[in-house]
């Protein structure tokens, strides 16, 4: 079973003890270990897939002037609030979920994949069961819990797993984190260029300390992820407030507030790129929920509004409710010691979510 190590127990002990954490309990540091250690694996898979040259008989003895095989190598993207928080180092909370873009490389019109992956479902088949076997190589394993795990939908585009691992330290009656780890990967383009950063243990940064390399990963844009944020929430919370079935709200996404904020605030100048794309954005959202979200494929901009507008509302409803999110599930995992307070998060986000839906009128 995955566990930290002795020497990992200790260091975080005397960090906590030094007050080197920033306030962070013990058991964020902790989890935050098994997060970059997830990660580490998603950085080295290396999974590449072959396309032949369509019409090659190997029998022949004149070769085609183009190669008979070519190598389609998967990209794996480092996205969301952890991106943010362990990569560009732009949100001073701990992130717990690893969001990850899958990207497969276009077969040429010349070309067809090989048999033991002659389609993008079985790509992407491949692609989850080789991270499953890496992940549990590790010691993680399996979450148990209600529904299945590896949770997978659209025909393999979806595929969000739980894993599990040995706690060492005790949270207490009140825990603003999950009981697992949370790896979603989805099969999606992306819309801005990518950047290669170094990441490492949260507690090591905060302690400035050498005792385990760094590792690079593949990153998403910091404007893309702006406009994700937004769009998310905001569609999220419409299908939350209309009712829709399955959309039961997840808590969490109140993060989205305080990280649109914090992007804001240091790298206001991604909002251009964001508003640029968001039009993008919201297209694919309209072809994924298509089938479970109608008023928002009739009318993005009038459901988007609208919920911006029940969001702003914080004396009563469920405005009021995100504000209490906003102090109970996110505030105790922050570790700056800087305000971060609702009104001034709320207030960050409105102006960029007003921005990026002027954007979307005028397409």
């Amino acid at each position: 079973m995955k566990k930290l190590t002795d020497e990992q127990i200790a260091d975080i002990q005397d960090a906590e003890a030094a007050g080197l954490l920033n306030g962070l309990p013990a058991f964020v540091a902790e989890k935050d270990v098994h997060v970059t250690d997830a990660l580490r694996v998603l950085a080295n898979l290396n999974v590449v897939h072959e396309a032949q040259l369509k019409g090659f008989d190997p029998r022949s003895k004149k070769l085609p002037v183009e190669p008979v095989n070519i190598e389609l190598p998967v990209r794996l993207v480092f996205a969301g609030g952890t991106c943010l928080s362990k990569a560009y180092n732009l949100i001073s909370r701990m992130s717990e979920d690893i969001d990850i873009k899958v990207i497969l490389p276009e077969v040429p019109n010349n070309y067809k994949l090989k048999n033991e992956c002659s389609s993008d479902k079985a790509r992407l088949k491949d692609i989850h069961k080789k991270l499953t076997t890496k992940l549990e190589e590790l010691g993680f394993y399996l979450t148990d819990k209600e529904g299945e795990n590896p949770e997978i939908n659209d025909r393999h585009r979806h595929y969000n797993v739980d894993l599990s691992y040995q706690g060492n330290f005790s949270s207490g009656v009140s825990n603003p984190l999950r009981s697992c780890i949370k790896v979603e990967l989805i099969n999606r383009p992306i819309n801005l260029s990518t950047e290669k950063l170094k990441i490492n243990y949260l507690y090591q940064q905060l302690v400035n300390g050498k005792n385990y390399p760094d590792f690079d990963i593949e990153c998403i844009n910091i404007s893309e992820t702006l406009a994700e944020k937004v769009l998310s929430l905001l569609r999220r919370f419409a299908m939350y407030c209309a009712g829709v079935k399955q959309a039961e709200f997840d808590e969490a996404l109140v993060r989205h507030i305080y990280d649109v904020w914090r992007i804001y605030t240091i790298k206001p100048k991604a909002i251009n790129a964001a508003a640029s794309m968001f039009g993008h954005s919201v297209k694919t959202d309209m072809e994924e929920y298509s089938l479970q979200f109608q008023a928002f494929v009739d009318d993005p901009y009038s459901v988007l509004s609208k919920s911006l507008d029940v969001i702003k509302n914080t004396k009563d409803g469920q405005g009021k409710w995100l504000n209490h999110l906003y102090i109970t599930r996110l505030s105790p995992l922050v570790y700056s010691q800087e305000p971060h307070s609702y009104e001034e998060a709320l207030a960050s986000f409105v102006e960029v979510a007003n921005h990026l839906l002027r954007a979307l009128a005028e397409k």
